[in-house]
């Protein structure tokens, strides 16, 4: 797909950068969904009954 080599090095960084970036992403979702995921879980559940 690419010609240069100096292109096709390009390609390969681009590549791993990318796939770096989308581990660091699920990451810090998980660490996100980690800390708040409960207590947003929690809070649905209570309003759920105030207004029940």
């Amino acid at each position: 797909m690419t010609k240069l080599s100096e292109t096709s090095t390009t390609v390969i960084a681009i590549t791993f950068l990318v796939i770096n970036l989308s581990t660091l992403l699920k990451e810090a979702f998980s660490l996100f969904l980690y800390f708040f995921g409960e207590k947003t879980v929690l809070a649905v559940f209570l309003i759920i009954l105030t207004y029940s």
